[in-house]
Parts: structure tokens; sequence; C-alpha cells
């Protein structure tokens, strides 16, 4: 099937909103790649300065849907400090298959397991991060709720649902947390839809 792949990236509150020196300096930087049946799709996105610059990101591209074979979205975010002296990768997967004629299966996998706690914290602590958790939800239903971020972690969610391929598929991590300064919060979103 041909589809659209929308990916959009936005804060939804931040308390406290000032741009990151060192990110607008270009000493810090979380780059987004994004990966469709291990085809790359969004290259090199520059999250935080994006953002910090636009208030958002939105990003567009055609997709072939498979329903023969398993379709995977992979998201790789490349955390680095000073030209890449300090650098951490956090990697999430989605997977979705065709089950029957109008089910289907997703398979969320967001994995920290090879991260460094000492080097996430470091990272946190640069971007104004005290603590990060987050949900993951397919069209608006919560299938992984209130976790916390944490290095050496791993979380899966699996969902079945029916889809005659029509209605759009909404993936989103919604990650919320406190800031370091006190009384500092903020909520994001990372929401792909297939159309």
């Amino acid at each position: 099937m041909n589809k659209t792949l929308q990916f959009d990236y936005f804060p939804v509150m931040r308390s406290q909103y000032v741009a990151n020196e060192l990110v607008t300096q270009g000493e810090l930087n979380d780059v987004l790649d994004v990966f469709w049946n291990n085809i790359p799709i969004f290259n090199h996105i520059e999250l935080s300065k994006e953002t910090s610059e636009k208030k958002n990101v939105f990003r567009t591209c055609n997709i072939e849907l498979s329903n023969s074979t398993v379709n995977t979205l992979l998201l790789k975010n490349t955390q680095s400090l000073n030209a890449k002296d300090k650098m951490i990768e956090l990697s999430a997967e989605i997977k979705i298959n065709q089950k029957t004629k109008n089910w289907w299966e997703t398979r969320f996998t967001y994995n920290l397991f090879s991260c460094n706690q000492t080097d996430l914290q470091m990272f946190n602590e640069q971007f104004g991060i005290n603590t990060e958790c987050f949900h993951f939800k397919i069209n608006g239903e919560v299938l992984l709720c209130n976790q916390n971020v944490s290095a050496g972690s791993t979380w899966v969610a699996e969902k079945e649902f029916f889809w005659q391929g029509v209605n759009p598929i909404m993936f989103e991590i919604e990650e919320y947390g406190h800031g370091s300064s006190i009384d500092s919060r903020f909520i994001q979103i990372v929401r792909f839809t297939i159309l």
C-alpha cells in the first residue's frame, strides 16, 4: 500500500523556554535519523536546534506499507557534546505487520540497554532535564504509561488492532518531566502518523 508517513515533534508545555546556548552554538547536538524498512527517510534532523528556531519539527515522505512482511520504523537519536567528545545513542523501533485481512499487529521497543547511566545523566543535565518519563500510545490508546527513562533499560509494548487501511495510524511518544531549575516542567511529543 502506498502511504504517507508524517513526523511531528513539538513541545506541548515548557515552564521555562529559553534557548540552550550550547545548542545554538552547535556544541550540543540532538540528531534524529529515521529509517523505514532499512531505508533512510529523514536524515539528520537537529531536534533541539530546529525546535528552538521554529518551535516544532515537521516532515513527510511516501512509504510502501507491506501487507505481506513486517514493516519497521527505526528511530536513532544521537546526542553529542563538543564535536562528539561525548556521545550517546538512543533508539526506538516500531514494527507493524498484517495478521489477517483487517487485523494488524504493532510492537514498540524503546532501547536504552547499551546506554551508560552516567552519560545519560550528563546529557540530561546539559539539556536542562532533571527527571524524564514517557508514555507510548497508538491512536490515542496508552500502551506504556509513566515509564521512567533510565539507562540500561528496554521497554516493549504490543497491540493488535483492526485497520482497513483507510484511517490514519498514529504512534506517539509523549516525553515529560522536570527541568533542572526549581518548578521547571516540560512535555513534548514525538509523533509518527501513517496516512
